[in-house]
This record gives C-alpha cells, structure tokens and sequence, in this order.
C-alpha cells in the first residue's frame, strides 16, 4: 500500500496528468459533437476503428453517439500518461533509487501498475460523464431513435476499461522501450495511423475482417457496443474485454520479463 502511494505521488506531484486527460476529454467532446452532425446530416463517413457512421433514427446510430466515449482519441491520451511515468523513470534515472529502495522489483512495477490504472480509470470516468452529457444534450435538439438504455452501463463500464487498460500497456510499452519519444510516437501512430491501416488492408483487400476485429480498436469498438454500417462482423463485449485484456497481459509480461533481468544504471 505504501509503495502505490509513492507511484500515486510521482504522478499527481506533475501536471502532465491533468493536460493529458483534459486533452482526452477535448478530443472525445469535438469528435461526439462532429459524429452527431454528420448522422444528422444523414452523410456516410468514416469514424474510429474503421466504422461508419449511422444515421439518428436507427438506434444503431444512437448507440454509436454515446459510444465515442471509447474512442480511440480518448484513450491515446492515457497510453501516453503510461509511457511516460514510466519512461521518465528511465530518463531521470530515478528507477536507480526505486530499485535499491525495493530490491524486489515486482512491486515497484506493480504499484506502478496499479497506480495508472486508477488515474487512467478516473480519466475514463471523465470522458464517459462529459460524452454522455453532450450526446444527451444534442439528441433533444433533434428527432431520433429511443435510447437503449440498457447498453449504456455497458458500454460506460467498456469505455472506462479501455482507459484503465491502455495506461497500464502504456506502463509497459515504458518499460520495454525505456526510450520515452519513441514510447510516444509509437503510441500516437498505432492509435491515428498503424491499426486503420492494418485494419483497411485486412478488410477492403483481403476480406480478413475476422482478423480485424481481434485488433485493440475494434476491440474497444465492440466493447463500448458501436456498430458498422460496412462491417456486421464484431465481437461481442465480452469478447472485446477478454482480447483487451490478453493485450495488456502480453504486455505486462513482457515488461516484466524484461525490466526485471536488465541493468538500470
């Protein structure tokens, strides 16, 4: 318990938290708000995780208006908040200490774990409160499908476990790479570039969307319940939380398996 404290500390002690989950909620809140026009419009365009979008009066469209709470550009910013706690670790060389305070190297790492799932969790939490206020806020404004309010405690639980999940991977991804600019730049072009482009090929050139969807975007898609106009093949959110977290396990293990054996001086 004291050692979480001390991680929670190193974190909180800086801003970079703060910037980062409001930059989260930003982003989310001008894709909702952007998503919400162009259903209304009834335009067909792409969206997060290789979707499209779907007009309001089917329910399907709706659903897809509370699910940006799990978009992609939300959760980047926790995998970033990951990378670099633990990076920094690294580039101030402060490990060093962490590591001869706590010669057993598991439990500084999983307090670390630990510590970034809760503020990423908390981040989450934001996110899903901000969207679901907007989203609710812009259907009065216009006619559209019932709400299945049964999918939304799904789909705000989904959401807040993708935060939770990609601040722990970005710990990890820290850990493997030590390296925190490239620990960054991977993170921001898997998350905008990499996966959409895996994504495209697999589905448009090879018809391989049963692959497609075992990726982390379209396993948060399916957590958070979104739909595809294009693609009907999607996991279930079940299935999305399990592949979810197989990733993070994969790479906590590798973490682990390499931060624990390597000098740190």
């Amino acid at each position: 318990m004291n050692q979480l404290r001390s991680e929670l500390r190193k974190v909180l002690s800086t801003k970079t938290w703060f910037f980062l989950g409001l930059g989260a909620v930003f982003l989310v809140l001008v894709q909702t708000v952007a998503t919400f026009f162009v259903a209304k419009s009834g335009t067909v365009a792409g969206a997060t995780g290789g979707n499209t979008l779907i007009g309001l009066e089917d329910p399907a469209g709706v659903q897809n208006l509370y699910a940006n709470a799990g978009a992609s550009q939300g959760y980047m910013f926790t995998l970033i908040l990951g990378v670099v706690a633990m990076t920094s670790e690294f580039r101030f060389a402060t490990i060093v200490p962490t590591f001869l305070t706590t010669p057993q190297r598991p439990r500084p790492v999983l307090a670390k774990v630990a510590a970034l799932g809760i503020i990423g969790g908390a981040i989450g939490l934001a996110v899903v409160v901000a969207v679901y206020g907007t989203t609710t806020i812009l259907l009065a404004t216009t006619p559209h499908a019932p709400v299945n309010f049964a999918k939304l405690g799904t789909t705000a639980l989904g959401a807040m476990l993708a935060f939770v999940l990609t601040a722990v991977v970005g710990v990890a991804l820290g850990a493997l790479l030590r390296n925190q600019i490239v620990g960054i730049v991977l993170a921001v072009l898997w998350v905008f570039i990499l996966e959409g482009v895996i994504t495209a090929l697999l589905t448009l050139l090879w018809h391989l969307d049963y692959i497609a969807k075992w990726l982390p975007a379209s396993a948060v898609g399916s957590v958070v319940s979104a739909t595809s106009a294009t693609n009907s093949d999607t996991l279930p959110p079940w299935a999305g939380a399990l592949v979810l977290l197989a990733y993070t396990g994969i790479f906590l293990l590798a973490a682990f398996g390499i931060t624990l054996r390597r000098d740190v001086a």
